[in-house]
């Protein structure tokens, strides 16, 4: 019997048929040897000999030479094929293996087939050249050596069967093989994921995210924790949905590293963040985890999806760039900002961290998702559908520069602070291109934004008015609020809270005025005017007798000592009320008291003071 270790004593066969020969030994020297028939005294090179050597040696087949061989016939390795003997040891443990037809983890319970077979969970070919699932001869040592391989290459096994042949890896970078009770049933897993369409779940199963939606599973994959890196000028505070605290303290331009708990994807996150005022206050960050090929990091605006302060996404208004250290050297990054409401200095933005990261050394890791994190929840990939600008379209980012979708420059401008009634709304892809040709989202977003603070304060961003002149400044005014709210703007009180205030002074100067009677959304602030005359004549008979030389009710005039423009304390009084409506009733209800012809001088002195500027006489007669 020839053995490995023996050397080889068949000198001078051709480098093919040595080839096989090391093969075949290799393979079945622990039950048999394998002769060659190249020494056999009385072999021919005639069709009887060739039938012999078949039937002989069954897994050689035999073909012309073409080297020069003494025999004009040598023998290539069939490896579908086995010696004929039904009675050796190789024979049976073929039948052994081969005898179990599906991929039942049970098979493991049977110690012979689990020493030195494998199991196959998708077909292969068997040792009559047959579609096979099931089990397949490995011998034992093969096995382990090719177990090890892949371990110190943290890889799969790539398994190759001592008869048959196995499965073949594909496009899914895993065989379809197990050797044991414990990875049979973690191929079990992965097919399972595979073949599925859910999140989570007893398998764990994920999707890598590099846009082929493919399913894994990660049970028993080690995961890792990522982190926030945030910049600002503001006091932040970090905390899960229930109000328990993971950081806090206050953000400067130097990026602070927030560590996130374990398992933390699909959790709902609260970030507060608030500062001295709207104009100042503002965040910006990213989330950053360890794959294979490197650091992974997603911009903190696609990871937030709600500011409860304005109950809309969070508003976004240009970039800031950080600089940070790695363990190779400096790294810049550059992030979106993200604003409070244009009127606020407040921020409670919730968020959802939608990945996981898993150990790069791990072989799903390593096999599957080299450059991305992972996905588990459907609450993570629910969080990942919400930006529109964080999706892949024809293989592209929809958020591409210059090339951005439909969708995501709506989005843009919506979370920009714009509308969809504003007249330059993307709506169309002609409008849209407008948009497009600023760049990136962040200089779009930027532009979008500083658009919005105009139309929506009534001046420019550094808090400059328009124009010294009022009509012009309301011209101003008007032509960025349409293009962003459609919002038409005809007075000085458009330009502020109408409802809730506060107000600026030129507003409260147009409703002491009562410039507003000339717009219906408004009205007459003073409401006991007359129209054209008096309301019957027994008043205008009784006004003038007790009032000789006076007029009816009038309008409150510049000399009033409520008049706004006389001082800020009086401005401030009547700021102080609210909106526009509850300001009106302030100054109604002094005009009303004033000329009260039912109250008595004394009583009306303070109103027409305040109304008119006038000092009434005493007056001790009793109004008829």
């Amino acid at each position: 019997m020839y053995s490995l270790n023996a050397g080889n004593p068949f000198g001078g066969l051709p480098g093919t048929t040595a080839d096989m020969m090391e093969f075949g030994q290799r393979r079945f020297n622990p039950i048999m040897g394998v002769m060659s028939p190249m020494n056999i005294p009385y072999a021919s090179s005639g069709t009887e000999t060739t039938r012999q050597l078949r039937a002989a040696t069954n897994n050689l087949a035999v073909r012309a030479a073409d080297t020069g061989d003494a025999l004009g016939t040598y023998p290539i390795y069939n490896p579908n094929s086995v010696p004929a003997d039904n009675d050796s040891a190789l024979r049976r443990l073929i039948t052994k293996c081969e005898s179990v037809n599906t991929d039942n983890c049970a098979a493991f319970d049977d110690p012979e087939f689990a020493k030195d077979c494998v199991l196959a969970h998708e077909p292969g070919t068997n040792s009559k050249g047959q579609a096979h699932k099931g089990g397949f001869v490995l011998f034992q040592d093969d096995k382990e050596s090719m177990r090890r391989q892949a371990e110190l290459a943290k890889s799969f096994p790539n398994f190759r069967a001592t008869v048959g042949q196995l499965p073949q890896p594909g496009t899914n970078y895993a065989q379809r093989v197990s050797y044991d009770k414990a990875s049979c049933a973690a191929v079990k897993r992965r097919i399972s994921c595979e073949t599925g369409s859910t999140y989570g779940g007893p398998n764990e199963c994920a999707v890598c995210q590099n846009g082929a939606n493919n399913r894994y599973s990660l049970y028993d994959v080690r995961r890792t924790n990522p982190s926030l890196f945030l910049v600002g000028n503001n006091a932040y505070i970090l905390a899960h949905a229930n109000g328990a605290e993971i950081s806090r303290g206050t953000l400067s331009d130097q990026p602070k590293e927030v560590r996130l708990p374990e398992n933390i994807e699909g959790k709902n996150l609260v970030l507060t963040v608030s500062g001295p005022d709207s104009s100042s206050t503002y965040v910006a960050g990213f989330l950053r985890g360890q794959t294979v090929s490197g650091f992974n990091r997603t911009d903190l605006r696609f990871l937030v999806f709600n500011d409860s302060e304005t109950r809309t996404k969070p508003l976004l208004g240009g970039s800031v760039t950080m600089t940070f250290s790695t363990a190779l050297n400096n790294e810049q990054q550059t992030m979106t900002k993200i604003l409070p409401g244009i009127t606020k200095n407040r921020m409670v933005l919730s968020m959802v961290i939608p990945y996981t990261f898993t150990n790069t050394d791990d072989p799903v890791s390593r096999a599957y998702c080299t450059n991305t994190p992972f996905t588990t929840t459907e609450a993570g990939a629910t969080a990942m559908g919400n930006d529109v600008c964080f999706q892949t379209a024809n293989g592209r980012s929809t958020g591409a520069s210059g090339a951005q979708s439909l969708a995501c420059l709506q989005d843009l401008w919506i979370r920009g602070g714009c509308t969809v009634q504003g007249q330059d709304y993307p709506g169309t892809e002609e409008k849209a291109a407008a948009l497009r040709a600023l760049g990136s989202m962040n200089t779009i977003s930027a532009a979008v934004y500083d658009k919005a603070t105009r139309a929506i304060l009534g001046r420019n961003p550094d808090g400059s008015k328009f124009s010294n002149n009022l009509n012009q400044e309301i011209v101003e005014w008007n032509r960025h609020s349409v293009s962003c709210t459609g919002k038409a703007i005809e007075t000085p009180c458009d330009k502020y809270n109408v409802i809730n205030g506060p107000v600026g002074d030129d507003c409260l100067a147009f409703l002491y005025k009562d410039e507003s009677r000339f717009y219906n959304r408004f009205g007459s602030t003073y409401t006991s005017l007359p129209e054209t005359s008096y309301a019957s004549l027994k008043q205008k008979e009784t006004f003038e007798r007790n009032y000789p030389g006076q007029y009816m009710p009038q309008r409150c005039t510049a000399a009033g000592t409520m008049n706004p423009a006389s001082s800020a304390a009086n401005a401030e009084t009547a700021r102080s009320k609210g909106g526009v409506s509850a300001i009106q009733q302030f100054y109604d209800n002094i005009h009303k008291q004033a000329n009260a012809l039912e109250m008595t001088d004394a009583q009306r002195q303070q109103y027409m003071q305040q109304c008119y500027g006038i000092n009434l006489a005493a007056d001790t007669r009793t109004p008829q």
